[in-house]
């Protein structure tokens, strides 16, 4: 007899010895728990492995049960120990029995790497099933060889209630989208555990014209809780079988004694579904369910659950996906003073913010997009600046020079993609020409981008979904505009400090007239400044003319006091119509502004809401005279509501 022989047979021998300590210990313990024998049945089992050089220890593990996480006992200690030698389960305690996070992870990793999907951590029939092949053990989920026989299942004759599951109605199965799920058949087994092995599914049209269920869908697959049990091209299911098929199942797709199983089916888009099948719906019904019980009798039957109603659709449509413009910084698109060079370019210039929000799960890419310029004073856009850039969360992605007679600027060849969820924030800075050629100070500009703009076309604005197609009109929402920007070289920066309006006591229950006060603080940006005083003859030319709102035809206001307060400053007095002040750049002064607001009427019958604001700040850049110093001024809205006094009650 040959060494090899020979050892074999003194490692049988030893094995046969502990077989017969092992059972001469267990065999008093006639209290000893299932958890507790089958503890000794796997120790038996690695010990002889190991003896008989059948390889490692781990690998010898009997299933009676799916584990998961909570699952504890002798099956999880043999499972890590298996995956301890296959390198996935590392925990530094070693093999605990429980079956945690770490195991759950572990159990994944090994599901990956053994094609078993999905591999999400669960140890059940599919998962046990392979191991039996792969390890070379015997599982509840299946033979050494990795099928499974009536002897994998426990219980007697065997029987299953349906019922139609709630999970799943109305879906939306997207072009090209994978696995979308749009029926569950939860199944009661009861009197012993159920292996599945075959189902007919049955499809029917509802709205959907003559053509055939593989011009919508790719194919058809069966999950049961959670692990895939079946698969099959949908166009197996054509007219000449009424869209019906028997879809021979996996083995291990058993279900246990008074568990449900969710068998679970789920439909992959075609590809390229037709512009006209679009919307169109199906339905699809559980025909027959096939299995066998732990007698061995195979048994047909009918659920009689109904049908589920599904839909194919576009894949931006089915992902919920939506292109959605949002306004941007307010302090960049509300009116405002855009200071540009009076000899030179000022480059960089901010002139228009928007937000992206991409809505749904997919992917968005954007290669083009527009937008829309409006321009007062200048001719075109390309009077005002030459260069145009497109900034998206504080990096430049992409610069384009300003088209002639045009005010559309259209970036290109972005190459942008856009996550799901996600908010994108978007500025336009451009470079603007000096004052001294075509553009003027005072000459506005202001820019749009909405639906008009999304829907000019893909030469202007191309925005395709993770799947290549072109978002429909319905999927690009939104808009986001600026006010009209002021370009200037030299001019005042105004900003309010505080406005208030206070009644004058005459003795009546309102009073007849009220005392608005303002604070304004005036700096000189880009330049010099000069700015008409309070004793100009001509209102109209003063610094600060002021109008009356709220109140009746009958509110009058009297003419404005207008001092210093604080600041740096050159006063020239020339006379009553020559009272000036002088700001060099950089300067700033504070005027203290005080008009009273009456009724003209003497009565008391009447109580009216008037109050003050400014009409317009005015201001030059030449102190020739009274109409060179207010030729320039500002009057734009959000300006003139920020100096509004509020409104007190005057009789009339």
């Amino acid at each position: 007899m040959s060494t090899i022989t020979n050892t074999a047979v003194a490692k049988l021998a030893v094995a046969f010895v502990s077989v017969a300590m092992l059972f001469s210990i267990a065999a008093p313990a006639k209290a000893q728990t299932i958890e507790e024998l089958q503890a000794l049945i796997t120790q038996l089992q690695q010990q002889i492995s190991s003896l008989t050089g059948g390889g490692s220890s781990a690998t010898a593990c009997t299933f009676t049960r799916s584990l998961t996480i909570g699952s504890q006992g002798a099956d999880v200690t043999c499972l890590q120990n298996y995956l301890t030698s296959t390198g996935h389960f590392t925990f530094a305690g070693g093999s605990t029995g429980y079956f945690g996070p770490i195991t759950q992870s572990a159990v994944a990793a090994w599901q990956a790497a053994n094609g078993v999907a999905p591999a999400v951590g669960y140890f059940g029939p599919i998962s046990q099933a392979k191991y039996s092949m792969v390890a070379g053990s015997t599982s509840g989920g299946g033979s050494t060889s990795g099928g499974s026989s009536s002897s994998d299942l426990e219980g007697g004759a065997g029987s299953a209630d349906y019922t139609l599951g709630s999970e799943y109605n109305s879906e939306e199965v997207g072009e090209d989208e994978e696995d979308v799920e749009v029926a569950q058949l939860d199944i009661d087994a009861n009197g012993s555990d159920l292996e599945l092995t075959a189902v007919k599914l049955v499809f029917a049209q509802g709205t959907a014209d003559n053509n055939d269920f593989g011009d919508y869908a790719d194919e058809v697959s069966l999950w049961l809780d959670g692990e895939e049990v079946g698969r099959i091209d949908a166009d197996k299911f054509d007219d000449d079988n009424t869209y019906s098929k028997t879809i021979t199942l996996d083995k291990g797709a058993i279900i246990r004694e008074d568990d449900t199983g969710e068998l679970v089916v789920a439909i992959s888009g075609a590809s390229n579904i037709d512009s006209n099948d679009v919307t169109e719906t199906w339905t699809v019904d559980f025909g027959t369910i096939r299995y066998m019980d732990a007698q061995g009798a195979s048994i047909s039957e009918d659920p009689g659950t109904g049908t589920r109603t599904f839909s194919f659709e576009s894949f931006a449509t089915a992902s919920d996906v939506a292109f959605k413009i949002l306004p941007g910084d307010e302090d960049i698109n509300d009116a405002h003073v855009l200071l540009v060079g009076s000899t030179t370019a000022e480059d960089n210039v901010d002139v228009f913010s928007f937000n992206v929000k991409i809505e749904g799960d997919s992917t968005v890419e954007v290669d083009d997009l527009t937008i829309e310029g409006t321009v007062t004073g200048a001719g075109h856009i390309d009077e005002m600046f030459d260069q145009v850039h497109l900034y998206m969360d504080g990096d430049k992605i992409d610069s384009v020079t300003t088209p002639t007679d045009d005010e559309t600027v259209t970036f290109d060849d972005l190459n942008l993609e856009l996550e799901g969820g996600e908010t994108y924030e978007f500025v336009v800075k451009a470079d603007f020409l000096a004052v001294s050629g075509a553009l003027d100070d005072g000459d506005t500009v202001s820019f749009t981008i909405g639906e008009t703009e999304t829907d000019l076309g893909t030469a202007f604005t191309d925005i395709r979904d993770e799947n290549g197609d072109q978002l429909a009109d319905a999927d690009k929402t939104g808009s986001a505009s600026s006010d009209p920007l002021l370009a200037y070289a030299v001019a005042p920066q105004i900003e309010v400090i505080s406005s208030d309006i206070e009644p004058i006591d005459n003795g009546q229950s309102a009073a007849k007239s009220a005392l608005a006060t303002m604070e304004v603080k005036v700096t000189a940006v880009g330049g010099k400044i000069y700015l008409n005083g309070d004793d100009e003859s001509t209102e109209a030319k003063r610094f600060f003319t002021a109008s009356v709102y709220g109140g009746s035809a009958s509110t009058t206001a009297s003419s404005t006091v207008m001092s210093v307060k604080s600041g740096t400053n050159d006063v020239t007095n020339g006379g009553s119509d020559n009272e000036y002040y002088t700001l060099e750049e950089g300067e700033s002064v504070t005027f203290t502004i005080q008009t009273t607001v009456s009724q003209a009427a003497d009565s008391t019958d009447a109580v009216v809401l008037a109050g003050l604001q400014a009409r317009l700040f005015q201001w030059g850049t030449s102190n020739a005279s009274d109409t060179t110093r207010s030729a320039n001024s500002l009057s734009y809205t959000q300006l003139i509501d920020a100096t509004k006094t509020g409104v007190a009650s005057l009789t009339n």
